[in-house]
């Protein structure tokens, strides 16, 4: 939901060395051009003579070292990045996104830091991404390629230090593409996968068997999946599903996943771009509209889920300084027991990805962390 650093030099030290190797015949050399040099100059004296200047160099012989492209210091991404908190790690993990659709970044709670894998997944856009206790991974499933037409239906695990593929997907496996969304139902011990089935206004459900997606019978549900966004919650041990509930997307529906089934639970509820569990509240908070200016941070109006019904926790207020924020998703961050929302000042669009910002929720204002 609402989805950048050196000089050229050498000496004469030989490789392995701890210092200069000078040899006696160079200081010989030095001396006898010394000498000479003495006696030219003294020849110049008793008989002047015209002194040629060299032309200066052109400037098509000029030529320019080019400098390297400096490392961005943190994700410069578009929309449809992945974004999942990693405990076995202690870091935040974000995959891919247009702009950096073949990267990998983790989050220590300060900075980001790109890595390089010995093997990713083919770069990509809208892949859905979580944590899975069971097996201490991380799991990314499907997304849009960059090729026309190019979609995925395959599943990753990420070890904490590379990818591999898990599951090729293929006709027999979920629906290919973006905006499908992965959840851990602790309740059930499933991972539990919610993908487009086909069109803009149907889903279907999917759990995971170890190796490979397991269809769930009764698992469809009548909503706009694709700008959708999930979450587990502990109190009533459902699996929300909350999905825009019209085409502008400022009212949402809110699902539950029983085990079985997506009963409506509530069919018409605010504007909601993320949703996560936060300890500052012992259950999970989705926030929606949020704005950024010089005199603060950022606001976000932000609701809290009670058992049936969402309760409004804070409400950003619209000045005429402030800038809308794009949000690209809320996580938990267990380590440092605080709430993420990640997104962009300046909204990405194609061809001109933004980089990302990181704000921090203490359960009254949110900090600006990156």
């Amino acid at each position: 939901m609402g989805q950048t650093i050196p000089a050229v030099g050498s000496d004469t030290r030989e490789e392995g060395s701890h210092g200069p190797r000078w040899h006696w015949t160079a200081g010989l050399i030095v001396v006898a051009v010394v000498v000479a040099g003495v006696g030219v100059a003294i020849a110049a004296v008793q008989r002047p003579r015209a002194v040629a200047i060299a032309p200066a160099p052109s400037k098509s012989a000029a030529t320019t070292t080019p400098l390297p492209t400096p490392v961005p210091a943190g994700p410069v991404t578009g929309l449809g990045t992945s974004i999942a908190d990693d405990p076995a790690t202690h870091r935040v993990v974000l995959f891919g996104g247009v702009g950096t659709s073949d990267k990998t970044w983790l989050w220590d709670g300060r900075r980001w830091t790109s890595v390089t894998p010995d093997t990713s997944p083919e770069p990509r856009s809208g892949a859905a991404i979580t944590y899975d206790p069971a097996t201490r991974l991380i799991m990314l499933f499907g997304g849009q390629g960059l090729g026309e037409g190019l979609q995925f239906n395959d599943t990753w695990p990420w070890n904490g230090s590379t990818w591999r593929r898990l599951d090729s997907g293929g006709p027999a496996g979920p629906f290919v593409g973006e905006g499908a969304h992965m959840v851990w139902d602790a309740a059930r011990d499933r991972m539990i996968l919610v993908t487009s089935a086909g069109t803009l206004t149907d889903g279907e459900t999917w759990s995971w068997g170890g190796t490979r997606w397991i269809r769930e019978t009764h698992g469809n549900v009548n909503a706009t999946v694709v700008d959708g966004t999930v979450a587990y919650d502990a109190a009533s041990k459902t699996v929300l599903l909350v999905t825009p509930a019209t085409a502008n997307g400022v009212r949402s529906a809110t699902f539950g996943w029983n085990g079985s089934t997506w009963p409506t639970l509530v069919a018409d509820g605010p504007q909601l771009d993320g949703l996560a569990e936060a300890v500052q509240v012992d259950g999970l908070v989705a926030c929606g509209p949020a704005t950024s200016s010089t005199a603060f941070a950022v606001q976000a109006t932000c609701w809290e889920w009670e058992s049936t019904e969402w309760y409004q926790l804070q409400e950003a207020i619209t000045t005429a300084a402030g800038t809308s924020i794009t949000v690209a998703g809320e996580v938990d961050d267990a380590d440092r027991g605080q709430l993420l929302m990640i997104g962009w000042l300046v909204a990405p669009v194609p061809n001109n990805p933004q980089p990302l910002c990181v704000w921090a929720w203490d359960g009254t204002k949110w900090t600006l962390s990156e």
